[in-house]
């Protein structure tokens, strides 16, 4: 799991996320945002991977209430995988998060 810092009032676009995925098992990628008050969270967006042996990468432009509200969430990108720990072979390698402002704000 880790921490995103976005800009408020942001639109998200697109989550694109890079790995490593083997045969075993499948990766899902993940942007969530949580309440600041502890009562929540909320997956925007996801990518899953095949479970065919390759570096890849998947995206991700359905976007669930995409847009940016740092004072009331806090947002992060986690992995999983059920075959963790214990399979070393599936990797996330990057993710990236699309967005866009409003200059006039």
């Amino acid at each position: 799991m880790a921490g995103v810092q976005l800009p408020h009032g942001a639109t998200v676009t697109k989550l694109t996320a890079y790995y490593r995925d083997n045969a075993s098992g499948n990766l899902t990628i993940t942007l969530h945002r949580f309440l600041n008050t502890g009562m929540g969270w909320q997956t925007m967006a996801a990518v899953i991977t095949s479970g065919t042996p390759a570096y890849g990468g998947g995206q991700d432009t359905t976007i669930s209430d995409p847009v940016i509200d740092d004072l009331s969430y806090s947002y992060c990108v986690r992995a999983y995988c059920p075959n963790w720990p214990g399979d070393d072979t599936i990797r996330v390698m990057g993710a990236v998060i699309e967005y866009a402002i409003n200059e006039a704000e």
